[in-house]
């Protein structure tokens, strides 16, 4: 997975481009996030007496991409597809889970010189299976499916004509367990991330 991802980082600074404005209509943006940290409290997240997780990812460590096309000027329609691996803990380290999440987001960009503000608003399903030692614990016990409502906004900083290093803040503002265990269960995630875009 590694090796397959920093192929992709290659491939994407060495893509021609095929327009002079990367937000006009009709290009595509490809959203490659290369370092993440996570931070959620809530009733969710309450594990053994504590109320909130935290975790911070390196893109390497997982499959996570997002393509979007702009529909008009600034406006773009896409989605991402993520695979991530992470740890289980209440007390003790229990293992790792593995997430699968799709998400379906519309996005807006405010150009201003090389400098591309932007926000999103997208629907975030996701699908995560436990590993068998942290079946005994709250919210654990069995995989689990979540929904939740993204807001991210971000700022990313043209290098050349294609190439966009960029910082975003992400805040879920409601996610729902679907295990027996946790019917009503909700919370709050802040999702810092850092990563690149290419405009094509």
């Amino acid at each position: 997975m590694r090796k397959v991802l920093l192929a992709i980082v290659a491939t994407l600074f060495i893509v021609p481009v095929f327009a002079e404005s990367p937000t006009a209509q009709g290009n595509f943006v490809v959203t490659l996030p290369l370092f993440d940290y996570q931070y959620g409290f809530g009733n969710m997240y309450h594990i053994s007496g504590e109320g909130q997780q935290y975790n911070w990812t390196l893109g390497a460590e997982q499959f996570d991409l997002g393509v979007q096309w702009f529909v008009i000027d600034n406006l773009a329609i896409g989605g991402s597809a993520a695979v991530a691996r992470s740890g289980v803990s209440s007390g003790s380290n229990v293992g790792d889970c593995t997430t699968y999440s799709i998400m379906p987001e519309l996005s807006y960009y405010y150009p201003i010189g090389k400098f591309l503000p932007f926000a999103s608003v997208s629907l975030n399903y996701q699908y995560v299976s436990y590993p068998e030692s942290a079946k005994g614990y709250p919210f654990y016990n069995s995989n689990t499916t979540y929904i939740s409502v993204p807001m991210n906004i971000g700022i990313s900083y043209m290098i050349g004509k294609n190439l966009a290093p960029y910082i975003s803040v992400e805040y879920r503002l409601f996610e729902q367990c679907s295990a027996k265990n946790c019917p009503t269960a909700n919370g709050h995630l802040f999702i810092f991330d850092v990563g690149v875009k290419a405009f094509f």
